[in-house]
């Protein structure tokens, strides 16, 4: 009877392990944003990505209500090149944390965003800012009160009319996708500042061109405002700019916004 006793306990004990739970599984943590095509030519959709507080990029998968399934799906990762894979119990690590940490489910204090690049003269959206995108899209669906502002913005190449029409064409294909995401029109707010809001050189102070500095300009910014209009999170402060390319100044003239539709 007490043997008896003994394996139920067991089983219960281990069938609450195994159900109770949510676990995710990280497929690894980079220091720079890493191609979708990379994760799909080893059969893997709907990664996710998040960036934490030490600007390192994590990419993951979930979610897997048992433990033994997430470590079926470990083994098969380690085969394909994932040898850094780890099972992360997600409600452990809300515990660890006290409170919903940034790579599992972002809260709007810790809510990490890259600003979206672009090639020089286009407005196309890579396979790099879709990845960028899909997880801004996931947090504005957890946080249904977070609003976004995506400012448009180019280097100096051009006149400034025709960098305002690349500007706007920028912050409407980055407001496209995140709409064919699902977010409502109504939370995307567009601004044009053009080539006025630089954050790079464009030129150096001897009149040369400066590409590497030019290519940090070529962006949409995006800002997460809450219900009352107050900004929560700034993406142009996490971008790192080397300090040769700095700006010494940091005016610009106030953005034009594009009208929503």
């Amino acid at each position: 009877m007490r043997y008896c006793a003994v394996l139920l306990l067991l089983f219960f004990g281990l069938t609450n392990f195994c159900t109770a739970q949510e676990f995710k599984l990280e497929l690894g943590t980079y220091d720079q944003v890493i191609p979708k095509s990379y994760f799909e030519e080893a059969g893997l959709i709907n990664v996710k990505l998040s960036v934490d507080a030490f600007d390192l990029y994590r990419y993951y998968i979930d979610q897997f209500t048992t433990y033994v399934h997430a470590q079926q799906q470990l083994l098969l990762l380690d085969q394909r090149r994932f040898p850094h894979c780890r099972i992360v119990d997600a409600e452990r690590q809300r515990i660890l944390c006290a409170q919903q940490c940034n790579f599992i489910r972002p809260s709007y204090s810790d809510i990490e965003i890259s600003s979206v690049f672009f090639d020089f003269g286009k407005a196309t959206i890579t396979t790099a800012t879709k990845m960028i995108l899909d997880e801004l899209a996931r947090i504005l669906e957890d946080n249904p009160t977070i609003s976004v502002t995506l400012a448009g913005h180019t280097d100096a190449i051009g006149s400034p009319e025709k960098n305002r029409i690349l500007a706007m064409k920028r912050a409407l294909a980055v407001r496209q996708y995140l709409q064919q995401k699902g977010i409502d029109i109504y939370r995307l707010k567009t601004q044009v500042y053009g080539e006025g809001a630089p954050i790079a050189l464009n030129i150096h102070e001897d009149g040369t061109d400066a590409p590497e500095g030019r290519k940090y300009n070529r962006r949409v910014s995006i800002m997460m405002n809450n219900i009352e209009g107050i900004t929560l999170y700034d993406a142009t402060k996490k971008v790192l700019i080397p300090e040769h390319l700095q700006l010494t100044s940091d005016k610009s003239p106030p953005p034009t916004s594009v009208a929503r539709h």
